[in-house]
């Protein structure tokens, strides 16, 4: 991919998601705690101007925010509970909150070059349902940018990684108001690493 040399920013950017055939889509889960059975995800996202990446993800375990009243209000945060309760997801089961994609970062990880095309991967691997043995990595012209493992994405086997995003999704209108351009090419979808030569 390439991103256009007066580039700034993106909200989010590429994902890899899964969810049970002929239920929602995952990523209109977006605020509610994952319960193991309906949806799991990880998105690729990188920092305003910097454009170093770090992992956006929803998973069982993640912090949620009980505090979002303060930014949102009392009425969204109810409306939201309502929401995530009306999919089964148990995200205010014990008290109102937010359950915000929770980030990972590498120390000292590259950004992705600006200005010039390049080889981006991403992965996703499934855990056993139940165990903590499932991971998250990308790599930058073939070079590991950040892995993490001992993640537990799933609880039941049948939710599964069906999904891929390529997305540029800007939702301010101060960003939208700059034409922040990608571009995307011999784009692949694998159950195994493709390399970049």
């Amino acid at each position: 991919m390439r991103f256009a040399p007066d580039h700034r920013s993106v909200h989010h950017f590429l994902y890899i998601a899964g969810s049970q055939p002929d239920q929602f889509w995952s990523p209109g889960s977006a605020g509610c705690l994952p319960n193991g059975e309906l949806t799991m995800a990880v998105t690729v996202d990188h920092h305003e101007d910097t454009h170093v990446p770090y992992f956006y993800t929803y998973f069982p375990e993640m912090r949620c925010n009980p505090n979002c009243a303060s930014y949102l209000g009392e009425q969204a945060v109810l409306d939201l509970c309502a929401e995530c309760a009306d999919i089964g997801l148990p995200t205010c089961d014990v008290q109102p909150q937010c359950c915000w994609g929770n980030e990972f970062e590498a120390n000292g990880a590259a950004a992705f070059p600006v200005g010039e095309w390049f080889c981006f991967e991403m992965m996703q691997q499934a855990n056993t349902p139940g165990e903590h043995d499932g991971s998250m990595a990308y790599w930058i012209n073939g070079t590991l940018g950040h892995q993490v493992d001992g993640m537990m994405w799933r609880t039941i086997p049948e939710l599964a990684l069906n999904r891929v995003g390529l997305q540029h999704y800007i939702e301010t209108e101060d960003a939208a108001s700059h034409s922040n351009q990608v571009w995307f090419d011999d784009v692949v979808v694998s159950t195994e690493r493709i390399g970049c030569d």
